[in-house]
């Protein structure tokens, strides 16, 4: 247990190199030096089941890597279920206004409808594309 903590601590630095290789993908550095701890510590405790012909160092770095990366690939799999949650919020709201106005809403009405920003609404929008016709927005 003594070992595995004084092997943990002599690489910590070597995690935060690593997870600053992947900062700017869509995670704090916090969040990636987190994430590339436990790898660092499930390495550790795998050390005896590494494949054959990498060093202890090879060994290590893998499952620091492969840590970082499953929470990013898990992170970017969320932010696109939130994306599609809203896309599909906004369509249901898109056609109770138009039934219920009788015509085209306008970006303002949905924001205000939907208790969201003007620009959340247009970015929404740009990712729909030609799949949700709206009114233009009045140009000020």
């Amino acid at each position: 247990v003594q070992a595995k903590h004084r092997l943990a601590e002599h690489y910590m630095n070597w995690v935060l190199e690593i997870a600053e290789d992947y900062a700017h993908r869509g995670m704090m550095i916090q969040d990636l030096i987190q994430e590339g701890n436990i790898g660092l510590l499930i390495g550790l405790d795998t050390l005896g089941l590494m494949e054959e012909g990498l060093t202890s160092e090879e060994h290590l770095e893998k499952e620091i890597r492969h840590a970082i990366r499953s929470a990013l690939d898990e992170q970017e799999k969320s932010t696109g279920d939130e994306i599609t949650e809203k896309l599909n919020k906004m369509a249901d709201a898109i056609s109770e206004l138009t039934e219920d106005l009788g015509r085209q809403v306008s970006p303002d009405e949905l924001s205000l409808y939907l208790d969201m920003s003007l620009e959340e609404i247009e970015d929404l929008l740009r990712i729909a594309g030609e799949t949700i016709e709206v009114a233009d927005s009045p140009k000020a």
